[in-house]
């Protein structure tokens, strides 16, 4: 048995793990996994099972309380914590808890409580045989309750010499807890990690197979594979179905099912034809079914007999004992061998052995599946099987066949499904029956959508059952359904370079191909919800159809979930919006298969590839621009039995998104047999128009290159390039997605559908006319369409949000806006500046030309401005009805909507027209997406609770009673609550602070020419949602901070009236270091003048006071990603601390009167860390307050002034507390954070923005810690002399006041991006 020996085996744990008692054993494998064991007579069992092979791990940490005989035993990890009364396990006496995130009150676990069913997630099934719809699935090692369970107690056993046997008897209980919560991959992983790898499959395994149970001759069979050929159809599989050996020949003395003796009639050579199917690039496996034993008609049964020690001349029947040494070694030693000989590649184990053996406990499949797949391991061979499922364990052993369904919509329902779930146990290279096996009726579109599903499922093998009329060859099929199924097929073959990296990957990193949407999306609803939907591979989302089309559209639906970010169809070029669930219609030629941004998709570039997989000697690499991405095509030459053994040569590709460069990287080994020495390379850009001035070097020279536009797209020839030879495309700087106009896919939606044609000329005049994306949807949405009809429609209008790039095209709406712009007095010097939109920060400024400082770049006159001083609904409302809406922001906002109502009626149509209605802002965040900031206290400044109360308690009531000016028609339009933030969004992104113009012109010379008087203009929109404080001005209408002292800036508030919207002005944005314009006023206008020298092609930036990114995120949807030496982020980062945390650090026993007290001398209730790494005095003044004994708080009191910031041990202490208070209040530690955003190219924009916040404040709050710590080393030395190191006071606190400033700058007055 030396052959059959398990090579990665270790079933025996560490003594390390393992916790004892008299007759219970518990051993932590992971730090989610937990095997529990009771037997009564204390023998427990260390051999490895059919799920458990390797439990020998890395000890992880965990803790064990209660050793005592007379306590309860306690094991806590990171994940879990098992409570156990040392008596026979019960429900009450044994319970394990999850520990972690995202848990619910059922996240515990009670020996013998079956799990939820509505929150268990399932494994895979033994069979699918004669199911029509949906089956019961077996156990996985995922659920949303955090905790699942595999149940090994019955299962058989592995010697140490290799063989096999039953479990001892008794009540035994043999279990392995899964207590991951709903961190799925990892549960998956570790299932791995204690069962074994999934091996790696031989690159033809993934191509398509031909199977269809018929009595096929060689010649039929040959002349089959010819006319694939011809055809355009590769194929690399042919599977001859049971009638290849005798069945219903006189000689058959049993059912017929068993068999190893060619049919002679229908395979008169079959050395010949397997040789000629080889020929063909084509692999066979040939259908047994073994359990009816070895009979006397068969060739090799006096061969097996003699072997077996049986006298062959009885022709006495040898049973099936696949439990018997001997009949197991020649049962493929002498039956199959010969027949492989011949040329079988490999064998299709067609089960009908029952659950039984001579030994207890032993599956004969299992036996089967094990023995099969070792023996085709041999003399270093990549083993392969081709078997049912046997349980917990199988994935050992792929690939697994899921038996024969029923020809259904119920079925091809239940598939995708099925298939994803597998991967819950492990289980990922299924094979189905694409198409389906029996009964049913013939349905092109249901083969069609099946054949489609073929190609996005581990393994694509055609198949049916014994019957003249059913078949799945394409030209058997209707035109519509022949042309899908052809293209299919063929697209299956051209994925051959993704796949076959993709089974590397599972392979190598224990990824299984097709995983569920939830495994990455755990909180989500929608991911659970759409239970069809998978990620295929590492790049792609593929949402199967599985229902009939629509009559009116003529379409098939899916709803389906796009994941973060945005997404595009690598078929239709469609661009989506993530985060989200839409439904998606496609007529029977299209599949919606999504790409997110950063995806990289390498494909055979051969439009009909050869049969057999081979190694393509061109390449079409697909690529989705909008994010950093990589990916390296895995190929070796077939040899090698393990991943290790494997000659592989490696192609890596990469794209930087902020460089625009795509990178082909030299292949690691060139002389990989089958591989080219040179390839043709293309790159199919998807959702991008052909660029201009793409540049391509190929072993670091110019190469010549080809730009042609497709319907998806463009494409980028590049032509032959050895493979051992670098190749760089450079694309352009952060090149985007295009935003088409979704008039041309709606038309076509309209074209198609079978509807009246009135219906038609109506939604099409809607598409016509010049309103909103939005405005079009309501349109369409009135005229009574088909509700399909109309949601087809309303997918393409509303996929891609990026409102200004389409209707009438972003550069005719700047125009519109430039023309506006200069009717109304507005001046600009367009040969110095354009307007365009910009990667990351949106629609700018950039110089045209070089720009000299002190140039002035445009003129703004002061009746252009949009506030409540100009617009005239303040008087139109009067006095008392203005007066209602208060000080606040509501005045501005009602204003704005007012005049944006008001269309044509408004100055500032042209203006408002131009502004954005999408923002990626935190008011516009959902709850789940906010609470990837938690911890920071930007949270606390979004305002959206005030904003509402605003609009429902001021605004509501004055539009209900003043119908004469707001217009009851348009309260669902341009006075909802949704326009309210908008409006209010705008204002605090753009807005500028502009006083009246109040004496810059000198007393004594007034023909002099106005002063220009610097504004060093503030966005003006902090008290906006809810916050007090905000840019101040003083009597000259400079706004210049530099020249307030503190006190100063303390006493400074704002007027509402005295914010405007300032056209142009608010084009320019801000980043962290650059400023190169500033706004400057005189009496009748505002100027923008260079402030230093532009050079052409640099953006124009006017950026006021360096904003910290949590703001910038909070006003503009972004953050500086600057490299820092530390990391990522921004130099002006700042961290807050409320007073809160620092009198709870204090642990006082009566502190409000100090606090009341320290309120009222003007002390600050929240305090500032920036990158200084300093503790602000005010803080350290706090501290020390609450710390006074009662004497000295006296003392305080009477003079007036707080304690000296002054360090010392007490104080210390508790600004170690308060520190390590502030850390703790984010969920997720920096450590892990910054490792996430290494990996920023899985990440979406708000994640990754997000984490860039959280990060930078980690990081200030770590470095302000250490340097405490090293302040408080220091200043607790001495010189000898007993004097104190001179200049420890003056380092303790430098910074102090800049970090105070900053406070100011942040909470009071940040200016606009």
């Amino acid at each position: 048995m030396e052959q059959y020996k398990l090579r990665d085996l270790s079933p025996v744990a560490d003594p390390a793990a393992v916790v004892q008692g008299d007759h219970w054993r518990f051993t932590i494998l992971t730090e989610g996994v937990l095997r529990y064991e009771y037997a009564p007579d204390g023998v427990f069992e260390d051999r490895a099972s059919t799920f458990a092979v390797r439990r020998k791990l890395p000890v992880p940490k965990f803790r064990v309380i209660g050793k005592g005989e007379n306590s309860d035993l306690e094991i806590l990890s990171s994940r879990f914590h098992l409570v156990y009364d040392k008596l026979p396990f019960s429900s009450s006496g044994l319970a394990v808890y999850v520990r972690g995130a995202n848990l619910n009150r059922h996240s515990f676990w009670r020996y013998g409580v079956e799990p939820r069913a509505s929150m268990t997630l399932f494994g895979t099934a033994r069979t699918l045989d004669l199911v029509d719809g949906r089956c019961e699935l077996g156990p996985g090692v995922c659920s949303r309750d955090g905790w699942a369970v595999i149940d090994d107690s019955k299962s058989m056993l592995f010697e140490p010499d290799g063989w096999v046997s039953g479990r001892k008897e008794g009540e035994r209980v043999d279990g392995y807890v899964f207590a991951y919560g709903t961190d799925y991959k990892e549960a998956v992983k570790a299932l791995y990690a204690i069962s074994g790898d999934t091996p790696l499959l031989p690159r033809w395994a993934l191509g398509n197979w031909w199977s269809r149970y018929y009595p096929y001759s060689a010649e039929q069979y040959l002349s089959l594979m010819d006319k694939f050929k011809s055809e355009g159809i590769p194929l690399s599989v042919g599977v001859i179905d049971m009638d290849w050996h005798l069945v219903k020949h006189p000689r058959v003395t049993h059912a017929g099912w068993t068999g190893y003796t060619w049919d002679p009639d229908l395979f008169p050579d079959p050395d010949a034809f397997l040789k000629k199917l080889h020929d063909r690039n084509i692999k066979v496996t040939l259908n047994i079914h073994p359990h009816e034993g070895i009979h006397a008609f068969e060739d090799a049964y006096e061969a097996v007999a003699k072997a077996l020690g049986r006298d062959p001349s009885t022709g006495d029947p040898i049973p099936f004992d696949i439990v018997n040494k001997d009949f197991l070694n020649v049962y493929f030693s002498v039956l199959h061998r010969q027949l492989e000989k011949q040329g079988v590649d490999f064998w299709w184990i067609d089960w009908q052995s029952g659950e039984h053996t001579k030994i207890p406990g032993v599956d004969p499949l299992w036996m089967l599946n094990h023995f099969h797949f070792l023996d085709s391991g041999r003399d270093g061979q990549r083993p392969f099987t081709f078997s049912r499922y046997a349980g917990p364990g199988s994935h050992r052993y792929p690939i697994g066949f899921s038996g024969d369904t029923h020809i259904s919509w119920a079925s091809l329902e239940f598939q995708p499904e099925f298939t994803l779930t597998a991967s819950n146990i492990g289980y990922g290279w299924w094979s189905h029956d694409i198409g389906g096996h029996l009964r049913g009726t013939k349905d092109d579109e249901l083969t069609a959508r099946w054949v489609q599903l073929g190609v996005w499922s581990p393994i694509l093998r055609l198949h049916s059952t014994h019957n003249l009329f059913m078949t799945k060859e394409p030209w058997a099929y209707g035109i519509e359904a022949r042309t899908v199924m052809e293209e299919q097929l063929r697209f299956r073959h051209r994925l051959m370079p993704y796949l076959h990296s993709m089974n590397y990957r599972a392979a190598k990193e224990q990824e299984p191909l097709v995983q569920p949407t939830y495994w990455k999306y755990p909180t989500r609803d929608e991911a659970y919800r759409n239970r069809n939907q998978f990620f295929f591979g590492s790049e792609l989302v593929v949402a199967p159809i599985t229902t009939p089309r629509d009559k009116a559209t003529r379409y098939g639906a899916v709803r389906t979930f796009i994941p973060e970010g945005r997404h595009i169809d690598i078929f239709t070029g469609t661009v989506y919006d993530g985060n989200r669930e839409l439904v998606l219609y496609r007529p029977l030629e299209r599949y919606p298969v999504l790409a997110r941004k950063g995806a990289i998709i390498p494909l055979d570039a051969a439009i009909v590839p050869e049969n057999g997989c081979i190694l393509p000697s061109s390449f079409e690499v697909m690529i989705v621009v909008g994010a950093d991405g990589q990916f390296d095509i895995m190929e070796d030459d077939g040899k090698g039995s393990n991943l290790d053994a494997v000659k592989w040569a490696k192609t890596s590709i990469t794209y930087s998104q902020e460089k625009g460069i795509i990178r082909i990287a030299p292949v690691t080994v060139a002389n990989v047999s089958g591989l080219p020495a040179t390839r043709n390379w293309k790159f199919h850009l998807l959702g991008v128009s052909p660029l201009k001035n793409i540049k391509a070097t190929v072993g670091g020279s110019v190469r010549e290159i080809s730009i042609e536009a497709v319907a998806t797209g463009s494409v980028v020839q590049v032509g032959d390039v050895a493979v051992d030879t670098e190749i760089v495309l450079e694309l352009g700087r952060k090149p985007q997605l295009d935003v088409l106009d979704p008039a041309l896919r709606v038309w076509k939606v309209l074209d198609e559908a079978q509807i009246k044609f009135e219906d038609k000329i109506a939604a099409w005049k809607v598409m016509q006319s010049s309103g909103s994306r939005l405005a079009k949807a309501g349109g369409l949405s009135a005229l009574g369409l088909e509700n399909t009809v109309l949601q087809a429609c309303l997918e393409q209008l509303l996929a891609d949000s990026r409102e200004s790039f389409n209707i009438k095209g972003a550069k005719t709406k700047r125009m519109d806006f430039l023309n506006w712009f200069t009717s109304a007095g507005g001046t600009f010097d367009s040969s110095a500046i354009g307007i365009e939109d910009l990667p990351e920060t949106g629609r700018g400024a950039v110089a045209l030309r070089d720009i000299y400082e002190g140039e002035k770049l445009f003129t703004i006159p002061r009746s252009l401005l949009l506030s409540t001083r100009t617009s005239s609904l303040p008087f139109l409302l009067g006095e008392e009805d203005w007066n209602a809406l208060g000080d606040g922001w509501a005045g501005l906002i009602l204003c704005m909507m007012w005049e944006e109502a008001r269309a044509e009626e408004s100055p500032w149509r042209g203006y408002l027209e131009s502004m954005p209605t999408e923002f990626s802002t935190l008011m516009f965040w959902t709850d789940e997406e906010l609470g990837l900031l938690k911890g920071s206290l930007v949270l606390d400044k979004i305002g959206r609770a005030g904003a509402e109360k605003d609009y429902n308690e001021k605004v509501l009531p004055l539009l209900q009673k003043r119908t004469d000016l707001f217009a009851p028609s348009l309260f669902q339009t341009r006075y909802t609550l949704q326009n309210y933030h908008i409006q209010g969004s705008r204002i605090l992104s753009r807005s500028f602070t502009v006083s009246p113009w109040s004496g810059a012109v000198p007393e004594n010379d007034e023909d002099e020419a106005p002063e220009l008087v610097d504004t060093s203009m503030a966005s003006a929109g902090d008290e906006l949602m809810g916050e007090v404080n905000v840019l101040g001005d003083d009597s000259e209408g400079n706004i210049d901070m530099g020249d307030m002292d503190e006190d100063e800036e303390d006493e400074e508030r704002e007027k509402t009236e005295d914010v405007a919207m300032v056209p142009m002005a608010d084009m320019l944005n801000a980043r962290c270091g650059c400023n190169n314009a500033k706004l400057f006023y005189t009496r009748d206008d505002l100027q923008m003048m260079a402030t230093k020298p532009i050079a052409k092609g640099e953006q124009i930036w006017n950026t006021y006071g360096d904003p910290p990114n949590s703001d910038l995120l909070r006003r503009y949807g972004y953050v500086d990603a600057l490299t820092l030496p530390d990391g990522v982020g921004s130099p002006s980062d700042v961290v807050e601390i409320n007073a809160d945390t620092v009198v709870e650090a204090a642990k006082v026993q009566s502190y409000q009167d100090r606090i009341d007290w320290w309120l009222e001398e003007g002390g600050d209730d929240a305090f500032v860390l920036d990158v200084t790494y300093s503790v602000p005095d005010e803080m350290l003044s706090l501290v020390r307050l609450l710390l006074l004994n009662q004497e000295d708080w006296e003392k305080a009191q009477s003079k007036g002034k707080p304690p000296k910031p002054k360090l010392d041990e007490k104080s210390y202490e508790v600004l170690l507390v308060v520190l390590q208070k502030r850390l703790a209040m984010y969920p997720i530690s920096l450590t892990e954070q910054e490792g996430m955003l290494r990996s920023s190219n899985e990440l979406n924009e708000k994640r990754r923005n997000a984490l860039i916040v959280t990060t930078g404040e980690q990081r200030i709050l770590h470095k302000t810690l250490e340097k405490l710590e090293s302040l408080n080393q220091r200043s607790s030395g001495t010189n000898g002399d007993g004097r104190k190191r001179k200049g420890d006071k003056e380092e303790s606190q430098r910074g102090t006041k800049k970090a105070r400033r900053t406070h100011f700058i942040i909470d009071k007055k940040l200016s606009r991006v």
